[in-house]
């Protein structure tokens, strides 16, 4: 039996969707989070995370700059607004990830930061000495050279913040690596489903094991309770006066900021793990002509927000094509088999306090004050607003092999008329065009030999956000008497 294109694209979605939103009783999905696909995906290099591994100095002026346009780099490609106001074929929790306006998160979050308003009513010596004392847990300023070799202070995470993030990572890659052969049980069919379908049963347990395993690490050794009891005590004192923590929030930001080596300015945004790119415990999924049939996957339920975005299998960045090729959505394949390597990575920015959005002490001036229009999230599902959340985590896949004689035969005729794009693909994979994160010239780049496609390399496939309730949210019975 041949299915189409449009089917591929479907089943490869669904799949990646439960895979990292989870959704069985071992373990939940996380609430408040929904993905955002690239479309295509965004190609990255090994290299292009030097300065995550390595720091931002280097061992001769020539790699210092390389590694300041690295974190100038991965820090613009993920300084977005996610918009779930914009759905993928009206599916709850995945939406399309598109920077049209080339609005900036960090923007929209020192904006908040100077515009805010907080209660203001006074500490005592003891609240605010222990105020200090909390947060030097969560942070530290440091000296660091800059590019012409002066020393300057900038604000990081503290060991213990780092620790946290670290055994988080762990934790969100053992589900990861659980939902992956969960899912590939599930959907499996025929002789090549066989593997999977056994891997699991004598296996699930083990995969299970290591998600408990991961949560205890992260309590014992990554300070899970600490770090969120702290948390909790800064916004239980806050929420009586933020004046203080607003200004060393404003610090905070403005020690993040560096300068790219053209002279831009941008917040350090980093990885954890920082050496991924070249690390094992990458988790191997395939997907094969049989699984197209997503019912053996629960399907997601709809937000009715309205709206689709019919992608079908093809995706292009950058670039207009024809609509007269014969490969359309409809066409149909007779066999394909398609495997790739995956891994999740948490994003990390220091001079970002989401706890102050979801903090009930502050608000915004109405009227002319706030030059945006709208509240950054009104807290519905879907939410309005323009910080309505914030990217959590990526997923990158690497090493894809697709064995289709069909699909090279289209895809060769689909490059052909997208060969102006920056890049294009199969849904959220990336196939051919330039790496935007990269100085190198290179080219990202599919081969096949007329049956098997193959593409070297790594590239963001999805981001995973954090949902805002409403934002801001002030405490009722607070008076403009008692903001400052």
């Amino acid at each position: 039996m041949s299915h189409t294109i449009e089917s591929l694209a479907r089943a490869l979605r669904t799949q990646m969707y439960h895979v990292l939103m989870g959704g069985d009783a071992s373990v939940k999905p996380p609430a408040d989070t929904f993905l955002t696909w690239c479309m295509p995906g965004l190609p990255f290099e090994e290299g292009d995370f030097a300065f995550a591994a390595g720091g931002l100095s280097g061992s001769t002026a020539e790699e210092s700059r390389q590694r300041y346009q690295q974190a100038f780099d991965f820090a613009m490609a993920v300084d977005y607004l996610p918009d779930p106001r914009q759905p993928l074929d009206g599916e709850e929790q995945q939406a399309i990830w598109e920077n049209r306006d080339g609005s900036r998160m960090s923007v929209m979050y020192d904006e908040i930061l100077k515009q805010s308003k907080v209660i203001k009513q006074s500490l005592t010596d003891a609240e605010q000495e222990e105020l200090k004392r909390l947060r030097g847990t969560l942070t530290v300023t440091v000296t660091r050279k800059d590019l012409l070799g002066r020393e300057r202070e900038v604000t990081e995470d503290s060991p213990a913040v780092q620790a946290y993030n670290e055994a988080k990572q762990k934790y969100e890659h053992a589900v990861l690596t659980y939902n992956a052969k969960r899912i590939a049980a599930q959907a499996a069919t025929g002789e090549k489903g066989n593997v999977a379908v056994q891997d699991w049963e004598l296996n699930g347990a083990i995969y299970r094991q290591d998600v408990d395993d991961a949560w205890a690490s992260w309590g014992s050794t990554g300070y899970r309770e600490d770090i969120q009891e702290i948390r909790d005590r800064i916004e239980q004192i806050t929420q009586r006066s933020m004046i203080h923590w607003k200004g060393d929030l404003q610090n905070a930001y403005r020690h993040a900021i560096l300068s790219s080596p053209e002279g831009i300015a941008f917040p350090y945004t980093t990885v954890v793990p920082a050496g991924f790119a070249t690390a094992d415990g990458w988790t191997g999924y395939s997907l094969y002509h049989e699984m197209t049939d997503t019912g053996k996957v629960k399907e997601s339920d709809s937000w009715d927000a309205g709206g689709e975005y019919d992608c079908g299998l093809w995706s292009v960045s950058g670039g207009r094509h024809s609509s007269s090729t014969e490969f359309h959505k409809d066409h149909h394949l007779d066999s394909f088999d398609l495997s790739f390597e995956m891994t999740q990575v948490q994003i990390v920015r220091p001079w970002f306090s989401p706890e102050f959005l979801t903090n009930r002490g502050w608000d915004l001036p109405a009227g002319a004050g706030w030059r945006w229009g709208e509240p950054p999230s009104d807290g519905a599902r879907p939410p309005q607003g323009k910080l309505v959340g914030y990217g959590l985590q990526m997923l990158l896949v690497r090493n894809l092999v697709i064995e289709s004689e069909d699909l090279a035969k289209a895809l060769d005729t689909f490059g052909e008329e997208v060969s102006g794009a920056d890049s294009f693909g199969v849904g959220p994979l990336t196939l051919g065009g330039s790496y935007g994160s990269s100085k190198s010239g290179r080219k990202y780049h599919y081969e096949h030999d007329g049956a098997t496609i193959k593409v070297p390399g790594m590239q963001v496939i999805a981001f995973r956000n954090h949902l805002f309730g409403k934002t801001p949210d002030l405490l009722p019975g607070i008076k403009e008497d008692q903001l400052g």
